[in-house]
């Protein structure tokens, strides 16, 4: 049983239940250009590697029979809009670095995620990621704004923030409305508001105008 994903845990786990030597443990801490040739001549000298992503780097290149990646769900937040890009991109990657028919092994919670499924054929993932994108308003077909709104009190606040979604729902593509946090920051409450618009649409609602609100382009 692995504790955590950490590479400690992986390592200590591995040592354990499969091989007590030859398993070196590998992360970005102290890692440098200048230390990279002793790095390398002694992953020649180990069996198994445990690592984070920073092996997949070109300096890495042709050095692993076969990869295993736990869990990208751990690394990738599924909820974030560029996630299934990002584990793709990642993939494609650990593909650079392998030695010529090496294998890549994926283990995930979500093997039925697209961004999993389709990660060896390249067309039909970025097809799935566009309508994907297109579904929830996500770029590049709109940019995601955070719409934070400041109130003396929490009722002033929930006042305002219903005003806003209710003559702005559908123009600026309201998708949530939260808290920052429940208790007040030096007096003041905050909420924000996660429009998925154009610039143009900000522009035209006139929020930008506001004493108490504040516009932040996300993500374009």
């Amino acid at each position: 049983i692995i504790e955590s994903l950490s590479v400690s845990s992986i390592a200590k786990t591995i040592k354990h239940s499969i091989a007590e030597t030859g398993v070196m443990s590998l992360s970005s801490e102290g890692l440098t250009r200048e230390y990279l040739q002793p790095v390398l001549k002694r992953i020649e000298e180990h069996d198994i590697i445990v690592s984070t992503p920073i092996t997949a780097n070109p300096y890495f290149k042709n050095i692993f029979d076969t990869i295993l990646y736990i869990r990208p769900e751990s690394l990738f937040n599924l909820d974030q809009y560029d996630a299934a890009e990002n584990i793709f991109t990642l993939v494609s990657n650990f593909k650079e670095i392998i030695k010529p028919r090496g294998n890549i092994h994926l283990f995930s919670t979500f093997h039925f995620h697209y961004s999993l499924k389709l990660v060896n054929d390249e067309s039909a993932f970025f097809e799935r990621e566009l309508k994907y994108r297109q579904w929830f308003s996500l770029p590049p077909f709109n940019s995601i704004y955070k719409i934070e709104i400041k109130a003396k009190t929490i009722r002033e606040l929930a006042a305002q923030l219903r005003e806003i979604y209710k003559d702005n729902k559908k123009s600026l593509n309201i998708k949530r409305i939260y808290l920052t946090q429940r208790q007040p920051l030096k007096g003041i409450y905050r909420g924000i508001i996660e429009a998925h618009a154009s610039a143009s649409a900000i522009i035209e609602s006139r929020l930008i105008h506001e004493r108490n609100t504040t516009i932040t382009l996300e993500y374009v």
